[in-house]
């Protein structure tokens, strides 16, 4: 019984971390502290650096970005993770979980509306899991599986999405590499922690759980003179303490990696974005 209790609350602490994306709709942090908006155009040697693309030609892919006042986007990513749980006087309990995100958005920094949705579905008990997020200005209207709709702060919209990390990696970071595939640029960045934290905490955080974001990697894929696409890969580790009445101080800890691409389907296209309706 008491090992059907750990393996209930871990697949039940991972189906809330993977619902949770709403554990963090409070998040406004940034490394930065600005929006895609007002972020300073102060330019460091490494967003200086232009990436040749010819003998003539000279492709800036901060011009690129700075560009971009609205685009729609499609990511596919993956979670692969193990939750370790372990009582007192007890041998510990490792159960491997898997999940699988896509997530269609909107997001128009000239408006200040966005609108995502996300599909989660989790592994191996195959739990689907389905929201909608509205943003206009700051405030944001969630739609939640159980039905209704939730209203909070939805800043960390503009410091969250693809292309406000794009932008700041480009402003603030050298490339790892850069190089041309195919007919596209492609930069490569080691994303620091504190960049990748608030994105994480959407997916992973519950409330009271430790969250460290470990080897973030950015890919960054430019065709025609425009963002492509986007490749982010990172691991992380969370940590939590929590009491059961019948188990007593339960210690869970989650190690994950996720994989994620994130295609770009629109650049600078206006869409109207209502608060929705229940």
């Amino acid at each position: 019984m008491r090992g059907k209790a750990l393996l209930v609350l871990a697949m039940a602490l991972v189906l809330v971390a993977s619902g949770c994306i709403g554990g963090g709709t409070t998040q406004t942090a940034t490394p930065t502290g600005q929006s895609v908006q007002s972020q300073t155009k102060t330019q460091t040697s490494s967003s200086q650096a232009q990436t040749s693309t010819g003998s003539e030609n000279v492709f800036d892919p901060l011009k690129a970005i700075e560009g971009i006042w609205s685009f729609a986007y499609i990511e596919n990513a993956s979670v692969a993770m193990n939750v370790t749980m372990s009582v007192k006087n007890m041998t510990e309990q490792t159960t491997s979980i898997s999940m699988q995100i896509t997530e269609e958005g909107y997001i128009n920094f000239r408006d200040r509306t966005a609108q995502i949705n996300m599909t989660t579905t989790t592994f191996p008990d195959n739990v689907t899991v389905k929201l909608q997020r509205t943003v206009i200005n700051n405030t944001e209207y969630l739609l939640i599986p159980e039905g209704g709709l939730k209203k909070g702060n939805g800043s960390y919209v503009w410091t969250t999405n693809p292309v406000a990390i794009a932008k700041w990696l480009v402003q603030n970071e050298k490339p790892i590499a850069e190089y041309r595939e195919n007919e596209s640029v492609v930069l490569v960045y080691s994303a620091e922690s504190d960049l990748i934290m608030p994105l994480a905490e959407l997916y992973f955080t519950t409330p009271g759980m430790n969250l460290t974001v470990l080897d973030a990697t950015v890919k960054l894929v430019f065709k025609n003179g425009e963002l492509a696409r986007e490749e982010l890969v990172y691991s992380v580790r969370a940590t939590a303490v929590t009491k059961d009445s019948l188990l007593g101080e339960i210690h869970i800890e989650q190690n994950g990696v996720w994989k994620g691409t994130i295609r770009i389907t629109s650049i600078n296209e206006k869409r109207k974005v209502k608060p929705p309706s229940t």
